[in-house]
């Protein structure tokens, strides 16, 4: 175990947390500590104690102003606060993984070191003392975090959990890192026993993905590796170049993460293989029918086939279909007028969906560009 070394406590909410301090015994962990020490802004509370009491619950509730609190099968407590600040609190563990990928079974433990040792990265496994403001360092963290090195606390860290490959390649994008010659090797494991992790878990990994501000280059180096070619074979078809489109075509937020996937692997086979929410497979479904029929329609077709389909299908269809009138559709307001107007000029029933859509093809060939020249339009019906 290294020297212990002090933080400054100018940190508004390790303030909190050292008040919190003076009436509990816990130690800040991980992400927090680890940005905290490089002058990054930390997002991620994670808490780590020998017990968790209601009184200690409570305190954190009142400091932080929470409003939800939920437990996991772990008995790790996620608590968030109106700001939407997270903060997990969770007992000192070790973990055991009866087989590659499986979730682990958890045995607690009084001990900082197993608690240390079971997390993912060095860099991962700092403590922060909120009494004294004292980092403490297990695994040689700090070492680790000056040469910018990012290091797997054990061998076979990937065998037991696939999925922190996709952390690794998340860490070391947003930090500016390098592997280490462990974790180097550990990415062998990850692609050899990922098939058993299940595609919710995926998933999630790929929606913190999508949100960070590196994930352009974490999603290239994941395609360059071919950690989910390994998952399945139907993203092993050759990249199509595809991803820097969609990246500056969508905004940082996790919803994006299925049109990412759909360049990755084509939406029916994506359908066919993995569980999807409704409305997921609602928006892969507008996906693999724009990918099929989109290419080469003219205006009305593309009007007539995706009326109905929602913005982002009809911005990732247009990107990969190259279809300039897919992409056009996807900014027009839908339907183009208010339906009172067109009641007014006795255009209603079954007629009214046809009218809106004439009136759509003629913005997209560009024979109408203003709301001046559709009331007239529509006047003159």
């Amino acid at each position: 175990m290294t020297p212990k070394l002090r933080l400054s406590p100018n940190n508004p909410v390790l303030l909190k947390l050292h008040q919190v301090r003076e009436s509990h015994d816990f130690y800040i962990v991980g992400g927090f500590v680890r940005d905290l020490y490089l002058g990054l802004n930390p997002v991620d509370i994670d808490l780590s104690a020998h017990t968790i009491t209601d009184s200690f619950i409570d305190a954190i509730k009142k400091a932080f102003h929470i409003v939800t609190v939920k437990r996991s099968q772990f008995g790790t407590l996620t608590l968030k606060s109106r700001g939407k600040i997270a903060i997990n609190i969770a007992k000192m563990r070790r973990e055991v993984y009866t087989r590659p990928g499986a979730l682990p079974d958890v045995q607690f433990v009084n001990d900082l070191k197993k608690d240390a040792k079971r997390r993912d990265f060095t860099i991962n496994s700092l403590y922060l003392d909120p009494s004294t403001f004292e980092i403490i360092d297990p695994l040689s963290g700090l070492s680790d975090l000056e040469l910018r090195i990012l290091k797997v606390n054990y061998k076979g860290s990937f065998s037991d959990d696939p999925t922190r490959a996709f952390r690794a390649i998340r860490y070391k994008n947003r930090l500016h890192f390098s592997y280490h010659k462990s974790t180097l090797l550990e990415f062998e494991n990850a692609k050899k026993w990922l098939k058993n992790v299940s595609f919710d878990r995926i998933k999630n990994e790929l929606k913190r993905i999508v949100i960070s501000k590196n994930r352009l280059g974490v999603l290239n180096e994941l395609v360059h590796l071919q950690l989910l070619c390994s998952y399945s074979e139907i993203f092993c078809a050759p990249s199509q170049g595809y991803l820097p489109l969609i990246h500056k075509a969508f905004q940082y937020d996790e919803s994006s993460y299925l049109y990412f996937l759909g360049t990755m692997a084509k939406p029916q086979d994506l359908l066919s293989n993995f569980n999807f929410t409704r409305d997921e497979k609602r928006k892969l479904s507008e996906l693999g029918s724009i990918f099929k029929y989109g290419k080469g329609l003219g205006p009305e077709e593309v009007v007539k086939k995706f009326y109905s389909f929602s913005k982002k299908s009809l911005i990732a269809g247009g990107i990969i279909t190259g279809n300039r009138y897919i992409k056009k559709l996807a900014l027009l307001k839908r339907p183009p007028v208010d339906a009172a107007l067109m009641l007014k000029n006795g255009i209603e029933g079954k007629t009214l969906k046809n009218k809106y859509q004439a009136i759509l093809s003629m913005q997209l060939e560009g024979k109408l560009k203003t709301k001046a020249e559709i009331e007239r339009y529509i006047k003159n019906l």
